[in-house]
């Protein structure tokens, strides 16, 4: 059996496996980053609850930042069978305003669901740049699909240092992880290559890119050039830079 996992924009996917579906970083907005909303057609969609994205039951958010997820966004959305997870909102508000059923993540992460089809681990990460931007409330998220036997790693926009590593070895605790998810920078970084050589997914799949309508700088041909240059020992990284692609993996 496969899982399957549809790019919507951004760090926005679609996750579904035999009984869940799940959706991550949907619930955002753009102003004058040089990134991408969810197309409007697919964000009506989501809202209304309709097409792939009518069974929703799993949203999962790594960080409050205005290109990841906005307490405005969050509550055009009303879905009384989801559970919302993420981080203690840190400018005070509510959850319950927004969800029924939500998961505040605790400080220091840890098994937030499980049941037989699916088990969810919220890991602690320092946010890249975060010397820069200040401190940042972020978790990357390990997700093991139990029924198919595939484990995802949600890195979000974490850092892909030893401090990382450390982390999600602690928190994979030696399971394989099938599919990684994270920011197309990191392949430009030493320290990301590492990371990706470390983990040693199946696949590997770059976001946070501007769509094709967006891409005012080039973004995604300078990235796709750049990932070519590395050779077959990336040959598993694959860009993400077109709402609606889709992947499965088995």
């Amino acid at each position: 059996m496969a899982i399957n996992i549809k790019y919507l924009a951004n760090t926005a996917f679609l996750i579904k496996n035999a009984k869940h579906s799940m959706l991550i970083d949907s619930f955002y907005q753009i102003y004058d980053l040089p990134y991408s909303d969810i197309p409007e057609d697919v964000y009506k969609e989501i809202l209304e609850k309709k097409g792939d994205f009518s069974d929703i039951d799993i949203v999962l958010v790594t960080h409050y930042h205005q290109d990841h997820c906005t307490k405005a966004r969050l509550s055009e959305y009303e879905n009384r069978n989801a559970v919302l997870i993420l981080p203690q909102d840190t400018s005070g508000g509510s959850e319950d305003d927004v969800f029924e059923k939500h998961i505040a993540v605790p400080e220091n992460g840890g098994r937030l669901m499980e049941d037989e089809s699916i088990a969810i681990t919220a890991i602690p990460t320092r946010h890249d740049g975060d010397d820069k931007i200040g401190d940042t409330v972020h978790f990357s998220y390990f997700a093991e699909f139990i029924t198919e036997g595939i484990n995802i790693l949600f890195l979000g926009d974490a850092d892909t240092d030893d401090e990382t590593m450390d982390a999600v070895s602690g928190a994979v605790n030696g399971k394989k992880i099938d599919c990684l998810v994270l920011n197309f920078v990191k392949i430009n970084q030493e320290k990301g290559r590492r990371f990706i050589k470390a983990i040693d997914a199946k696949m590997t799949l770059l976001c946070h890119l501007p769509l094709p309508e967006d891409d005012r700088y080039h973004m995604a041909k300078l990235a796709k050039r750049n990932l070519a240059r590395l050779g077959p020992e990336f040959d598993t990284c694959v860009m993400c830079d077109e709402s609606g692609m889709s992947f499965e993996i088995d």
